[in-house]
């Protein structure tokens, strides 16, 4: 098996040798002479060891079975779990991932489907647990779901493990240590084995004719999210100048051209998550602590009201116009959603569009790119699986992990795309999202929290503007903090 090299990369390659074609000059041949000093030694080629099969160690588990339990729903089978050998690029990917990992370690995988509810599945995982089920060595649920069973202790930590490392580049990292309870232990795990973490990872996709019809070029809004200067206020800014009241009734209407469709709390969920700002801060035991109330918590939650209620950013809808009809009908330049639509719902409009993340709330302060909340995948071992097992389910673990890095995520990069986004640039996007993948503690531990995670969505959805949010905090933070601190003190020490 050879090294497969991401598309992106390939296309940069392709470019960099073009330019240096052109930019060569010929030289003249020297004239041949008899001379023994005028000859030049032979080059030798430099040795170059050949490229790795694979990113992690390849051993002989003489066909050993590991049974991993995943949410039955058809994309996580799609995705993360099966694949399919159907000649749909992405699904392929992920099906010659699990028979590459099956070759490298000598093991077989099996795959259990769970329930496809949303609920279900994980109250289905806390009775297995609890009745001391034994028929699944790995399970993979919802992050959200995970959390609350991760601090009850029902699964082994992994934190000590030989075959896990963090600092390895498949593993999201900085959404792991984000999510957990402290770093004291290490529960569940979240990386690019998950590819439907990616795919619903936060995005905004735009009508690249409505953009070019009024600014001329593409380039101009790329280059925003490269300097960094792609936030909530330009993106506001924007929806305001390409603003046209079609029927001259002086007011929004759905039939107008607008900056987006406000398409309900996914709209607030990924603006607030994917603003830049962290609403919890660690303590020297390592613990979390709410930082929810502060000066740019306060303008965020300004900035989410004007965007939904200044009548010129967005269409509030009445239900009858969601955001992906007002975008395919091409009544708004803006879309925000995840990255799966991509692949379904926007796929084939009668224009092209593109990609970004979802903007920040401030300049110069990088990308968040929400994910893994309710929608992405963890994996976790039970402690109903033997203890003695434990590293060879980290090994295929590390293994998945790994290979759909190396494989799928660099796939997928070109697959998301689409046939109607064709410029090299929608790739570039798409990388800058991957690999800001993150996710804010509050909406990971929200179930265990008072649903804290929609704070946000009560102050745009109530319009607790300006002084709102004061009130509301003041009259909430209390029952807040008590549910923080229970939620530590009966935790696991």
């Amino acid at each position: 098996m050879k090294l497969r090299i991401p598309a992106i990369l390939l296309v940069c390659a392709m470019l960099l040798g073009a330019a240096a074609c052109g930019t060569a000059k010929p030289t003249d041949t020297p004239p041949a002479t008899d001379s023994a000093a005028d000859t030049q030694p032979p080059v030798t080629e430099p040795v170059t060891e050949p490229a790795p099969e694979t990113m992690y160690p390849t051993e002989d588990y003489d066909g050993r079975e590991i049974r991993i339990r995943y949410f039955g729903h058809a994309d996580y089978q799609k995705y993360d779990a099966l694949g399919d050998n159907s000649g749909e690029g992405l699904a392929d990917t992920v099906y010659d991932r699990n028979r590459t990992v099956e070759d490298a370690l000598k093991i077989k995988l099996t795959w259990i489907p769970g329930s496809a509810d949303w609920l279900g599945y994980p109250a289905e995982i806390e009775t297995m647990i609890l009745s001391g089920d034994t028929s699944f060595d790995v399970g993979w649920m919802e992050l959200q779901k995970c959390f609350p069973q991760a601090v009850a202790g029902y699964y082994w930590d992994l934190k000590d493990s030989k075959r896990i490392s963090l600092d390895d580049p498949w593993w999201y990292k900085n959404l792991i240590d984000q999510t957990r309870l402290n770093d004291r232990h290490l529960y569940n795990l979240s990386g690019a084995f998950s590819i439907v973490t990616m795919l619903k990872a936060g995005a905004v996709f735009f009508n690249k004719g409505m953009w070019v019809d009024r600014y001329g070029d593409t380039e101009s809004l790329y280059n925003m999210v490269r300097e960094e200067r792609w936030t909530l206020d330009a993106m506001q800014k924007i929806c305001h100048e390409v603003y046209k009241d079609v029927n001259g009734d002086g007011k929004l209407d759905a039939g107008d051209i607008y900056g987006f469709c406000h398409d309900g709390n996914t709209t607030i969920n990924y603006f607030s998550m994917c603003s830049g700002l962290a609403f919890t801060t660690r303590n020297e035991a390592g613990d979390p602590v709410l930082n929810l109330y502060n000066d740019d918590v306060v303008r965020l939650v300004e900035s989410l009201y004007q965007i939904m209620w200044d009548g010129q950013t967005c269409y509030y809808t009445d239900g009858t116009v969601t955001g992906l009809k007002a975008f395919t009908g091409q009544n708004a330049l803006f879309y925000n959603k995840f990255l799966l639509h991509a692949l379904t719902s926007v796929r084939d409009t009668e224009f092209e569009w593109g990609i970004l993340p979802i903007p920040a709330l401030n300049e110069k302060s990088g990308y968040c790119s929400a994910a893994s909340t309710v929608s992405g995948e963890s994996a976790f071992i039970p402690n109903t699986a033997a203890q003695t097992d434990v590293d060879f389910f980290c090994a295929v673990m590390n293994a998945l992990t790994a290979e759909a890095y190396r494989s799928v995520i660099p796939t997928s990069y070109e697959m998301l795309r689409s046939k109607y986004s064709s410029e090299p640039a929608d790739a570039e996007m798409v990388k800058v999202i991957h690999d800001s993948i993150s996710c804010h503690f509050i909406m990971a531990a929200t179930l265990s929290l008072n649903n804290l995670g929609s704070i946000f969505q009560e102050c745009a959805n109530n319009k607790l503007n300006g002084g709102g949010y004061a009130r509301y905090w003041a009259a909430n933070e209390k029952a807040y903090q008590t549910a923080l601190e229970d939620l530590i003190r009966s935790s696991k020490s």
